[in-house]
């Protein structure tokens, strides 16, 4: 028997996540479940890679931003387009797609798999009605399983860790110009000036010392205008790229000979596994809901995240390329034990089947 699921993303989780959740989707495919999309409207445009179909499937298009009295007008319309093609499940990514995806479940009369991305979409979960289809949750970490298990008695979660697209040859050696500056990629919010400022002021205190560095910056649309002051007091501007959109360019940010991550979002961020992947060590503040971001994986955690805290930590890593060099072995390996997307598709799959009631089919062990 044949599966179908409907993957329906919102614009966040669409933009981050494409290339993650296109691997999955073709992998689910191979092992026999067919996955259809629906995907907000309008496109992102400007040759936007999340503008791609995900997986193997045309992907049918919705509103995000719908008036309340025009939602009933909406449901029934996808219903009849759904109806010609009747999902088995629906699997919703996204916190933006529950009211439209319980609807439709509703709707068509099957079961609802929401796949949350870290702890903000776990809190919400717990405010969804116990009415509402819920027959199963897909979990990106051991401690958000765990929390959810204990809020949602009524469903079946299933842990499945992100993964990432990675050869298992010989570890990837960087090949850098001792002579120049080292590159740090800084992903965050932008949305809380004090963490940035704290960060800021430890850098500075390192300027003068080693090879130097450059900046790229992740600054959303909706970022804090203090932050830019902070640059120009540090006099970092002329160091500085700022980077709207980093989902546009992975392969860059991973490149970098260093990722820092001065505010906690509590959320699975696929560029900073891809960055580790590539033998990139990360500095961070403490992420309790995020496991692969420890120091036994490569990370730093920042303790406490002040200048002073950020200046003790960053020293090691901006003077002593070894350093970097060790973390960065870590964290490549963590990734190719925990994190590979062909682990991911048995998981989902599995959930899949026991929520349909399919036999699951013995599959061959890939390792």
């Amino acid at each position: 028997m044949a599966l179908t699921a409907l993957l329906i993303l919102d614009r966040t989780r669409l933009r981050s996540q494409y290339a993650q959740l296109g691997r999955l989707a073709v992998a689910l495919t191979a092992n026999g479940c067919r996955i259809n999309t629906l995907v907000p409207d309008p496109p992102f445009g400007d040759n936007h890679p999340a503008d791609k179909p995900i997986g193997l499937s045309e992907s049918t298009r919705y509103e995000e931003q719908v008036a309340p009295w025009l939602r009933s007008v909406q449901i029934e319309e996808l219903k009849k387009t759904l109806e010609r093609d009747p999902p088995d499940l629906l699997w919703a990514a996204g916190r933006r797609t529950w009211r439209l995806a319980t609807a439709l479940a509703q709707a068509l009369e099957r079961p609802l798999v929401p796949h949350l991305d870290g702890y903000e979409e776990a809190r919400h979960l717990r405010r969804v009605g116990r009415n509402a289809p819920i027959a199963g949750v897909i979990a990106p970490t051991r401690q958000l399983e765990e929390l959810v298990s204990k809020e949602r008695t009524d469903c079946d979660i299933q842990l499945v860790v992100p993964g990432i697209a990675i050869s298992e040859q010989d570890e990837l050696l960087r090949q850098r110009n001792e002579d120049g500056p080292i590159s740090i990629a800084i992903l965050g919010s932008g949305r809380s000036p004090r963490p940035y400022r704290a960060l800021f002021e430890g850098l500075a205190s390192l300027r003068d010392r080693g090879q130097g560095f450059r900046l790229a910056l992740e600054l959303p649309a909706d970022n804090d205008q203090r932050i830019w002051r902070q640059l120009r007091r540090f006099e970092f501007t002329e160091l500085t790229t700022a980077i709207d959109d980093p989902a546009r360019m992975p392969k860059l940010i991973a490149a970098s000979d260093l990722i820092i991550r001065p505010v906690a979002e509590h959320r699975v961020r696929p560029i900073v596994l891809q960055a580790m992947a590539e033998g990139t060590p990360v500095a961070t503040v403490a992420e309790p809901w995020l496991d692969y971001l420890s120091p036994k994986q490569g990370a730093t955690v920042i303790e406490p995240p002040n200048s002073s805290g950020w200046a003790a930590a960053l020293e090691p890593l901006l003077l002593d390329d070894a350093e970097r060099t060790r973390l960065g072995r870590l964290a490549r390996q963590a990734v190719i034990n925990d994190h590979r997307s062909s682990d991911r598709a048995d998981a989902v799959m599995a959930l899949f089947e026991r929520i349909v009631g399919v036999d699951p089919i013995p599959l061959p062990n890939r390792r």
